[in-house]
């Protein structure tokens, strides 16, 4: 499918996430994470790729995730279309990522921990 870009959010240790339009490509999603895929589920109809050996590879911490684990290294979030193919997300959807990654950061903070536990 040359030529059809979508819209997907990157996040990189470090960095606010940032949209981007790209080729979904096996090639684009492994340049952009720095390695092998390992598909997330995000929530419906949303994952992520990240790269499957971050760990091992003592990628730098990214964001914290589900079940007290870490994202580490670059994540890219997109759509999954009804055939599994990787799709733009919505304007929703990048609400409700964006959100869910500032909330993130804020649990990391000591004074949010203390005020949650």
């Amino acid at each position: 499918m040359a030529g059809n870009r979508i819209t997907v959010l990157i996040k990189e240790p470090g960095k606010d996430a940032r949209l981007e339009r790209i080729e979904p490509t096996l090639e684009t999603f492994q340049k952009i994470v720095d390695g092998h895929l390992e598909g997330v589920w995000v929530k419906e109809n949303v994952y992520m790729y990240i790269d499957e050996e971050g760990k091992l590879n003592r990628k730098e911490p990214n964001f914290p995730w589900k079940h007290g684990d870490t994202i580490v290294g670059s994540a890219v979030f997109f759509g999954r279309g009804e055939d599994g193919e990787e799709i733009s997300l919505t304007p929703d959807q990048l609400v409700s990522i964006n959100f869910e990654l500032e909330l993130r950061k804020l649990i990391r903070t000591p004074f949010f921990q203390v005020i949650i536990i």
